[in-house]
């Protein structure tokens, strides 16, 4: 029970008790009856003014002066403290709300929560057991309640909306997390937090067959749905009891973040003398990640493994392993902007040298918008997802424009464009850098390095057309 609704109980059953005390006193001492005497009493506690209903006895009148000093003191006692309780929790929430503002403007680099139903609240715990900064929207208060009794900073509110995303710190986040019950307003917080981070990493809950490739579309780096994944795991647990495993391609959805995918490898008859860095190169792998054995050398049940995560590269292969590898995807989806070829653009056609172009960025998503908003436009585009690949890239294909983030693993967009500048062969280049610094210091960091244009990141990607268009034509 609340602290004001407790106090309305006691208000109550104080004003009740006067008024009863009140009317067995003029029954008593005046003789009248009941309901005269509780009339009597009302009108004494409440001091309406009304003319007494029998002239009163001497002893009456000193019994009405005691009620009216006690009823009167107590009435306007109990109206105080409810007044006092109910400024008080405003106050309380008011001095809350600008706690928990400014704990979340110190913030830099957590992650964002959009709705704390089950599936919220343990993303947050998971996170928070890792010392990972986590930041809950929700709109309902009693989940609010949850969220701030497990220590959590909480924004009130629907975070369909951009003020709340803002109050939450979008622009200093790292990564959002919605798990809202609707798939439209996950969508819509999708498309708000990417047009107000571009690099922020966003993954999101979906649940209709059709909403992943919208959802993707909006914004989201990745799409989960929680059935499908408790469907699946529940099969594998009971092929893994039947000493069975189903030979898929592991993974969270249909999307493959940073286009890469683990992969399941069955080892075979390629386990003798070999090892996981056999495996590793074999396969073109980045690294194994796991390794699922069923050693007969073992005392174990039929049917039963164990597991070794992040095996070392002299792991020594047995016959019934089975390897979870990290790869660069090979399914048969969408191509992504990336191929086995660093650059390569899987709609290349025979497009004059002046209409190719690069664009670097190591966040995927904003990677992929651009490079569909510039194809669009007929241009012949290469990729690069870090200052590395980009400089190899320019360096082998000498691109017409070079459309580069400022801040990538590697080289950083200046670091690049300097180098290109320097490089005789490479001058012709028009270079572009777009980024979500301020939009003056990265016009003047521009200039100094030579770029030919500066762009800040926005997912219309207007200005950015427009701008290549000068340099380099329609």
């Amino acid at each position: 029970m609340s602290p004001v609704l407790r106090q309305l109980w006691i208000a109550a059953f104080s004003i009740l008790t006067v008024l009863s005390c009140g009317a067995a006193g003029y029954a008593v001492l005046e003789g009248w009856s009941w309901f005269d005497a509780l009339y009597m009493s009302v009108i004494t506690v409440t001091t309406v003014g009304f003319a007494e209903i029998q002239p009163l006895s001497p002893v009456g009148r000193m019994f009405t002066i005691v009620l009216v000093l006690s009823g009167f003191g107590i009435v306007a006692y109990q109206a105080m403290q409810i007044v006092q309780l109910i400024l008080e929790a405003d106050f309380r929430t008011l001095l809350w709300k600008r706690k928990m503002k400014k704990a979340i403007d110190a913030l830099n680099g957590h992650y964002i929560i959009c709705g704390y139903g089950r599936v919220g609240e343990i993303v947050g715990q998971a996170l928070t057991e890792k010392g990972i900064p986590v930041v809950v929207i929700d709109g309902d208060p009693v989940r609010v309640g949850q969220a701030k009794d497990k220590g959590l900073l909480v924004v009130e509110g629907n975070a369909v909306h951009d003020a709340i995303l803002l109050g939450a710190g979008i622009r200093h986040a790292s990564g959002l997390i919605t798990v809202l019950n609707r798939d439209a307003d996950n969508l819509l917080v999708s498309l708000s937090a990417r047009e107000l981070n571009h690099n922020i990493h966003i993954i999101t809950r979906g649940e209709a067959d059709d909403i992943e490739p919208k959802l993707i579309r909006a914004g989201a780096d990745m799409v989960v749905s929680p059935y499908r994944l408790s469907g699946e795991h529940i099969a594998d647990l009971l092929l893994v009891r039947r000493g069975e495993r189903r030979r898929r391609c592991l993974k969270c959805s249909g999307t493959h973040v940073g286009g890469l995918q683990l992969h399941l490898v069955d080892v075979a008859d390629r386990a003798v003398g070999r090892t996981i860095g056999d495996l590793v190169r074999e396969e073109g792998a980045l690294r194994a990640v796991a390794i699922y054995r069923s050693d007969v050398r073992e005392v174990l049940s039929p049917g039963q493994t164990h597991e070794i995560i992040s095996p070392a590269d002299h792991e020594e292969l047995l016959p019934l392993d089975q390897v979870v590898l990290l790869i660069h995807r090979r399914d048969g989806a969408e191509p992504a902007v990336e191929s086995d070829k660093p650059g390569a653009d899987p709609h290349a056609s025979a497009i004059p040298p002046r209409k190719t172009v690069l664009v670097a960025d190591d966040h995927d998503a904003m990677r992929n918008l651009f490079v569909k908003k510039v194809r669009a436009k007929g241009y012949h585009v290469l990729a690069a997802r870090d200052g590395t690949e980009a400089m190899a890239i320019i360096q082998a294909e000498i691109p017409a424009a070079a459309i580069l983030d400022v801040m990538m693993p590697g080289h950083s967009g200046y670091d690049i464009c300097r180098t290109i500048r320097e490089t005789e062969a490479l001058k012709q280049i028009k270079v572009i850098l777009f980024s979500n610094q301020d939009e003056a210091s990265l016009r003047e960091n521009g200039e100094e390095c030579g770029a030919d244009g500066v762009v800040a990141k926005s997912a219309t990607g207007q200005e950015l057309l427009g701008l290549l268009a000068d340099l380099i034509g329609e």
